[in-house]
């Protein structure tokens, strides 16, 4: 009974993502309103769903001010990893999960994170490394809520107005869409190489089939 409990509030936190998510996207488009169909994209794209939010913030450019981008998008973000934590709070007992958990309780390097968390996420957030790693950490750590909303906001705000003054220079170039262009490429060869080696790692512990 518990099993079908949990898998119903695993699927009531996802379905209102999407429709929040897309619902906003929708009436951005509707009214013709760029920072609501921001707004919409950016809750998807803000959780651990793989979608390419760099690329989108930096086309954002010639519809968005930046610094609206970074306190809007910061705002979501922070929302969206605590409405994922409590996704994979209800996630992390399954057994796919057990590697990940082993990992994060063995690791040494994220003992020292433990010693300033707030720091250690709020760098990962700003930083080109995959934040996902970190935000699972967050989740298996039992990180405090406000340390974790705050962490993603700062952190990933910076990101944000550093990306979108950054498309700004490359629309004032003319090369705006080449480098959007770019940055998708570059996301979904990371995306289909995560996944290659996720399977591979999973068939050499007897996780999957070999067929």
């Amino acid at each position: 009974m518990r099993r079908f409990s949990r898998r119903v509030e695993l699927f009531l936190i996802g379905t209102g993502f999407i429709v929040v998510s897309l619902g906003t996207w929708a009436l951005g488009r509707v009214f013709d309103s760029p920072l609501l169909s921001f707004a919409g994209l950016m809750t998807l794209a803000s959780t651990f769903v793989p979608l390419p939010a760099d690329a989108y913030v930096v086309s954002t450019a010639e519809t968005i001010d930046p610094l609206t981008v970074a306190v809007v998008g910061g705002v979501i973000n922070a929302f969206a990893v605590l409405g994922e934590r409590s996704f994979l709070l209800r996630l992390v007992d399954y057994p796919i999960f057990e590697r990940l958990k082993r990992f994060v309780g063995d690791n040494r390097y994220l003992a020292v994170l433990d010693k300033n968390m707030f720091l250690g996420l709020t760098l990962a957030a700003a930083s080109p490394i995959p934040f996902e790693v970190f935000r699972f950490v967050a989740v298996a750590r039992e990180v405090n809520v406000v340390i974790y909303f705050f962490a993603s906001l700062i952190g990933r705000g910076a990101r944000f107005y550093v990306l979108a003054l950054a498309g700004g220079l490359f629309a004032a170039q003319g090369i705006l869409q080449v480098v959007v262009a770019v940055l998708l490429v570059i996301f979904f060869i990371g995306v289909i190489r995560s996944f290659m080696n996720l399977r591979k790692d999973d068939q050499a512990q007897g996780i999957v089939d070999n067929t």
